[in-house]
């Protein structure tokens, strides 16, 4: 196999793994519930940017925890639009836009915070991960 042949394999094999500091810890980013764990709110670049099979690790800020802590390490293994997630996972506490975009009631955001969580186009799913969050009920 030439190298022309080998470099696209290798890139379908790389991975990227993202990080970030969880400033507030309420159970909504990351959301774990009901055996699913996921990221659809805050964080848009990550949402958006990321792909299937890569990791993000969500560390606390020194604001939640002293040191600094891990709170997770997920492994992402499927990725839907606002709209879909609507239409399956409406019952879950990060599920805060209905299927017309529109922003649902509910006590972590705001219409100010609108724009931002759009922008990141996807809810990140994992099945795979390693969680210490207080709110974790993942097992």
């Amino acid at each position: 196999m030439d190298f022309l042949h080998i470099v696209p394999f290798l890139k379908e094999q790389l991975m990227t793994i993202f990080s970030y500091k969880i400033t507030y810890d309420t159970g909504a980013a990351p959301c774990i519930q009901n055996n699913l764990f996921s990221l659809a709110i805050c964080k848009p670049r990550i949402r958006k940017c990321a792909k299937i099979g890569d990791y993000i690790i969500g560390f606390y800020a020194s604001s939640v925890s002293q040191n600094n802590s891990i709170s997770y390490i997920a492994k992402i293994t499927d990725k839907k639009t606002f709209k879909e997630y609507y239409k399956t996972h409406s019952e879950r506490t990060d599920c805060i836009y209905d299927d017309q975009l529109n922003l649902l009631k509910n006590p972590f955001h705001k219409s100010c915070h609108i724009e931002c969580d759009l922008k990141g186009e996807y809810i990140c799913i994992f099945l795979s991960s390693f969680c210490f969050s207080r709110f974790t009920t993942l097992r």
